[in-house]
């Protein structure tokens, strides 16, 4: 009995052993299956980039035997030349090529874009070919380049050039950006900007030009998708600067207006025409803000095409200055009302709510109120031009009241009451100002008038 007990143990203890062998051995065999892997992988990222190495020099020494001004026009291109996939294909694999052809000097780099250089020295075309193929693994493209003269004397009629750079709201280079060079109404021509954001168009007669640029979704400053520069006068000699152009993917604030005390009866103004929104940051020149109507609804708008500043923005609804809810401040170092100021970045959308003060406006005629009567406001500060904010036509005064709740941006209003019919007077009415001081609860504006 105990001899069959001992044998038992000793069987049991040898199967433990038997799979924790097993266990190391499938451990190993997978570390050599990976090792395997790695190193196939890496034969075959070598064998691809050899390949593309070869394939790059070949399509060099025939970029270099085509004609001159063939190369010469694929500068003015907007995207790189792709080349003809049938003659980028290696050992069953499909690579793909792309060239690229830019002005340079003798020397084969332009510093600063150009400017300061002898244009007469800027003769030359750099030729960057860059071949790619499937499943790279994050292995960068193999790039070949060289430089190519002109025909001797081909230019000397025309010595004068300009160069720009387009860059973006940090200063970096803004690659990949449209061109175009004008003189008067006649294209000179377009090129991309190179990956250090510069421009450069040789061989011009002497004139005037302008440059503009332009790249889907991208605007200046100022909103501007199409930016054109001054007009820049041009000699023979030095190479002609434009001043930069600060260009970047657009950001857009989406903007809910709600009524500033709560209320749901308010009525909105008639049209998002009737309510833009003062978009404010130091760097819009020349006053700091500028106004924007944007898309949607009056109160659900979408505002595009802003230039994605670090800083962000502050906005208001309203056209007026007066509008700025920091206006009514008693000193100017007390805290800001206005809404927190909205982070914005290229590509992005960003939210907010903005806040409109209620009016209740009641009518009466001879102490008695008037039902059915319309009600418009118009701004009438000095510092602003007059506008006037309207409400729907069925936005009309209580049978029972009188009175009727709109909403309006702040500022100094006059507040009129049309006729039964729908007609405003020319002058006449009740004069209120809103402002984040007085605007909760709502004021009430009594609006006496003598037609029926």
């Amino acid at each position: 009995m105990a001899a069959r007990t001992a044998r038992t143990r000793e069987s049991g203890f040898t199967m433990v052993e038997l799979m924790f062998a097993l266990v190391v051995i499938a451990i190993f065999m997978t570390a050599i299956a990976m090792a395997l892997t790695t190193a196939m992988k890496s034969n075959r990222n070598d064998t691809n980039r050899m390949a593309a190495s070869n394939l790059a020099a070949t399509l060099m020494d025939s970029a270099r035997a085509t004609n001159f001004e063939t190369l010469k026009a694929q500068v003015d291109q907007d995207d790189p030349t792709t080349i003809d996939p049938s003659k980028t294909i290696v050992n069953g694999i499909q690579y793909t090529a792309k060239q690229t052809v830019k002005w340079v000097p003798s020397h084969g780099t332009i510093i600063n874009c150009g400017v300061g250089t002898d244009a007469r020295d800027i003769a030359y075309l750099r030729i960057n070919i860059a071949v790619s193929w499937p499943n790279m693994n994050g292995i960068r493209p193999v790039t070949n380049s060289s430089l190519v003269a002109p025909p001797a004397g081909q230019y000397n009629e025309a010595q004068g050039a300009v160069a720009s750079q387009v860059t973006d709201g940090a200063g970096a280079p803004q690659p990949g950006v449209t061109a175009t060079l004008m003189q008067g109404t006649t294209v000179v021509g377009t090129q991309l900007s190179g990956d250090d954001g510069c421009v450069f168009f040789p061989f011009l007669l002497d004139g005037d030009y302008t440059m503009s640029v332009n790249k889907t979704g991208y605007v200046d400053m100022y909103g501007s998708d199409t930016p054109v520069s001054a007009s820049t006068a041009v000699v023979a000699g030095p190479v002609t600067s434009i001043p930069p152009f600060i260009y970047d993917e657009a950001a857009t604030i989406r903007a809910t207006i709600l009524p500033l005390d709560g209320s749901t009866v308010a009525a909105a103004p008639s049209a998002a025409s009737v309510l833009p929104l003062r978009v404010v940051n130091s760097h819009i020149q020349p006053t700091g803000s500028m106004l924007v109507t944007g898309t949607g609804s009056v109160l659900n708008r979408t505002l595009g095409s802003l230039f994605p500043f670090d800083e962000g923005y502050s906005l208001w609804p309203g056209a007026c200055i007066n509008a700025d809810p920091d206006t009514y401040l008693a000193n100017p170092g007390d805290p800001s009302v206005r809404e927190p100021t909205v982070t914005v970045a290229p590509g992005e959308t960003s939210d907010v709510t903005l806040r409109l003060p209620s009016l209740i406006v009641k009518v009466v005629k001879s102490g008695v109120a008037q039902q059915n009567r319309q009600v418009r406001l118009v701004n009438v500060d000095t510092t602003c031009s007059t506008r006037t904010i309207t409400y729907a036509t069925t936005t009309k005064t209580a049978a029972s009241t009188g009175q009727v709740v709109v909403s309006a941006p702040y500022g100094k209003w006059l507040v009129q009451a049309s006729s039964s019919t729908g007609t405003f007077p020319s002058s006449g009415g009740t004069t209120v100002t809103l402002s984040p001081f007085n605007s909760i609860p709502a004021q009430t504006a009594i609006v006496t008038v003598t037609s029926s």
